[in-house]
């Protein structure tokens, strides 16, 4: 049973239990068509529909995300590399921080340098 959610924010699963703790602070969870409140909705109903209420929600943030990433990275006002390193799980995260830095270093053998070229 899926138990863990995505948080955009930290670029990180969390469990239940603690997203519900974090569930002002972090401002995934109370938006799009799908929260915390709605899962908790199925959880709480004793639905079986627990299980894809939470696949819903990670596909939709991960989509969100993929999306509102694609818009700031085309604009050219930010660097993806340091927007990437900043995240709170890659920043903490010894073995995640040095697969986003091989990545970087794979892009930049390819002719374009930039990261939008590959979305």
């Amino acid at each position: 049973m899926l138990r863990k959610i995505l948080s955009t924010t930290n670029y990180s699963y969390l469990n239940i239990k603690r997203a519900l703790a974090l569930k002002d602070s972090l401002p995934e969870f109370r938006s799009g068509r799908i929260t915390i409140d709605s899962i908790m909705v199925e959880r709480k109903s004793g639905k079986s529909g627990f299980e894809e209420s939470v696949r819903l929600y990670n596909a939709e943030k991960a989509a969100l995300e993929v999306a509102r990433v694609r818009e700031l990275f085309s604009r050219g006002d930010i660097n993806p590399r340091k927007y990437l390193l900043e995240k709170p799980k890659i920043k903490a995260d010894r073995i995640v921080r040095e697969k986003v830095e091989k990545c970087v270093r794979l892009m930049s053998r390819y002719r374009s340098k930039r990261l939008t070229d590959f979305m």
